[in-house]
């Protein structure tokens, strides 16, 4: 969105190249098995390249926790694609269907954050605290924030990604349980009887979400 101020700094000529991002991931897995928890924020097409480039290597990570899906609540309020109320795509996952089929058939042990669990809104009283802050991480959040109301004409931003952060961090935040989940054509993800695919959040608590993550961004980068 050409109202955010990164945009003209990531249009600019790299300076260095960067390796390959599946060539990366897979490297990493390979250096440390069974120690890297694998966060996913956006579509998952690195990811289902990267098993088909080598599905055991892949299966050598720690966990896989993935932002996405949708298992009984879709989007509240929010201009997104939607089907039927029980099964309503999420974003992230109808960007690579084919490609989030392959995470949740990949045999890793994943724990899925869906829009159950991760629509908890940062509110006026929360964005004051982080805007008065002051420090070079809270002032650049401040910038942002203002960018995105204005391209966006909202007020109040939803913490959608931020949820799995915070679960890989700090588990007990949003408690998960086993579930099996298909993901359909549209790129809903719907409950399915047989042996649990993922651990999946389904309500998390948003005050205490809230205290653990004001906590984190206030004191970053303060003595």
């Amino acid at each position: 969105m050409s109202f955010f101020s990164q945009a003209p700094y990531a249009r600019r000529e790299p300076e260095k190249s960067w390796p390959d991002a599946v060539d990366f991931l897979l490297r990493q897995i390979r250096e440390y098995p069974g120690e890297i928890t694998l966060i996913a924020i956006g579509p998952e097409t690195n990811l289902g390249a990267a098993i088909d480039r080598d599905a055991a290597t892949f299966r050598r990570l720690k966990r896989v926790v993935l932002m996405g899906g949708s298992v009984y609540r879709g989007y509240d309020g929010f201009a997104y694609p939607t089907v039927a109320p029980h099964a309503q795509p999420e974003w992230n996952i109808l960007c690579d269907v084919d490609a989030a089929r392959k995470v949740f058939a990949s045999g890793v042990s994943l724990y899925v954050m869906p829009l159950d669990s991760t629509q908890i809104k940062l509110q006026e009283l929360e964005r004051g605290r982080i805007f008065s802050n002051g420090s070079a991480l809270t002032d650049a959040l401040t910038v942002l924030y203002h960018q995105w109301a204005y391209g966006t004409r909202q007020q109040t931003p939803t913490l959608f990604d931020v949820v799995a952060v915070g679960y890989a961090i700090r588990p007990e935040l949003c408690p998960t349980k086993p579930m099996r989940l298909r993901v359909e054509d549209d790129g809903s993800t719907v409950v399915e009887a047989g042996e649990p695919n993922v651990q999946a959040c389904l309500k998390s608590d948003s005050d205490a979400f809230l205290e653990f993550y004001l906590e984190r961004v206030l004191a970053f980068g303060r003595d």
